[in-house]
């Protein structure tokens, strides 16, 4: 499903052929890009910086700035790896005050027994 997605946008664009992953952790930032090619990926820049102990307390951010700066650490260190500049990120960062929502929709399809497509999911 998740690489269903990914070849649907590779083909609207050369630029989508690499995913990058950046994770805002509490102890560290981490990047990851990587080269999508049809059912696997291959990593091909890897970065990390540490945090400072006053950039981030208790899973939220303290310090913006520091946090930022750190980014562009990790990302600058995987992007040299890689050999290119990243265009788009996912970006995760959690902890106890980051907050979701669920929401539950009931959908009866027209045609329950058809596998799910790309226009569906």
């Amino acid at each position: 499903m998740v690489f269903d997605k990914i070849r649907a946008a590779r083909k609207q664009s050369t630029e989508n052929e690499y995913i990058v992953g950046l994770d805002i952790g509490t102890e560290f930032v981490k990047v990851l890009i990587a080269r999508v090619d049809d059912e696997s990926l291959e990593i091909v820049g890897v970065g990390r910086a540490r945090q400072d102990v006053s950039d981030m307390h208790s899973g939220a951010i303290a310090d913006i700035s520091g946090v930022v700066r750190n980014c562009e650490e990790a990302l600058a260190e995987a992007e040299d790896q890689a050999g290119l500049q990243a265009k788009k990120a996912v970006i995760g960062i959690a902890g106890e005050l980051v907050k979701g929502v669920t929401n539950t929709i009931r959908y009866r399809r027209p045609q329950p027994d058809r596998p799910l497509d790309v226009a569906e999911s």
